[in-house]
């Protein structure tokens, strides 16, 4: 049976514990309100709280180099990878950014070239454009973007990239010594096409009766023509179709309509044009010349020519250098 000393003492004990326990309660409440304010403090808060910032240093210059047909424009970027702008005569430019390993988010990139702190329009915003971002992949643009951002650097602008979400990080593009290197790369851009596009997208060459010979004139034509596929990045198909006219049997016809197109084929593939180009087809007198005046318009050869349209690159120069070790 407790004594009534031992009784107090257990009260004692008890009033202390109490005590103890609505301490750590009113710290542990204090403790989540902080953290409720802090939320509502990053939510509401017009200067988000964004993950690390990666940026190319005052002392890393751009360079510039040029090999398998690419001119490049490259950076280093601490912690993060290495910048680069790449141009192909006849393609445009494209940025890229190639991460060791990538740490942004799934989902869409922003390029913003904007005016350095240190100049009298800052904050201005020169340019700015959606980039490609694949998870462990290249970040990049072509094509008007590419050619935007390009051209505000040269101006000695800065180029921020960041993802939509505030975790994301932040890539900053620096223009040193940009200028110096700038007109080696332009000057390595330097492409005039032999001609235009629309004046060589589709000809015809036309053949004596019986005959799959080429004269002279047609072969300056077709040397012509594979001059322009050949200086043309975004060629991708060139379409043969071989006919004749209607005087002789449908089985010689055949016969005459695909001798004629092997004949053009061959010409430009010994003029440098890959044979996987090529699609040949032969149709004998079935299709005369739309609005044929005679027979003579209808013994031809037409050829079609195939280019890549919009911003996509050749898998061949989506790349400059050593990739990144991922």
């Amino acid at each position: 049976m407790w004594s009534e000393t031992g009784y107090r003492d257990v009260q004692k004990r008890l009033a202390r514990g109490g005590s103890s326990a609505r301490e750590r309660t009113g710290s542990g409440l204090r403790t989540l309100v902080r953290g409720v304010i802090l939320l509502v403090v990053m939510t509401v808060s017009p200067f988000p709280l964004r993950a690390a910032v990666y940026s190319s240093a005052l002392s890393d210059s751009w360079k510039f180099r040029s090999h398998d047909g690419r001119c490049v424009l490259s950076v280093s970027i601490p912690g993060y990878g290495e910048g680069r702008f790449i141009g192909v005569p006849g393609l445009g430019q494209r940025l890229e950014l190639d991460a060791t390993l990538d740490p942004f988010q799934p989902g869409e990139v922003i390029a913003t070239a904007r005016a350095p702190e240190w100049r009298a329009d800052f904050p201005r915003e020169a340019a700015h454009g959606a980039l490609r971002h694949v998870r462990n992949g290249l970040i990049s643009a072509t094509g008007d973007v590419a050619g935007e951002l390009l051209r505000a650097m040269a101006d000695g602008n800065e180029i921020h990239v960041t993802g939509i979400r505030t975790d994301n990080p932040a890539v900053v593009l620096r223009p040193v010594r940009f200028a110096a290197v700038f007109n080696e790369f332009a000057r390595c851009q330097q492409w005039r096409m032999p001609a235009d596009f629309n004046d060589v997208e589709r000809s015809r060459i036309l053949f004596a009766s019986g005959g799959s010979a080429l004269t002279a004139a047609d072969e300056r034509q077709l040397r012509q023509l594979a001059e322009y596929v050949r200086a043309d990045r975004t060629m991708t198909a060139i379409y043969i179709d071989g006919h004749a006219d209607s005087s002789g049997s449908e089985r010689g016809n055949l016969r005459l309509s695909r001798s004629r197109a092997n004949r053009v084929a061959d010409f430009l593939v010994r003029n440098g044009i890959p044979k996987s180009m090529l699609t040949i087809r032969f149709h004998g007198a079935r299709y005369p010349a739309p609005e044929a005046r005679d027979l003579a318009d209808s013994r031809r050869v037409t050829i079609r020519l195939e280019h890549r349209q919009g911003d996509e690159w050749p898998e061949q120069f989506l790349s400059a250098g050593e990739p990144a070790t991922r």
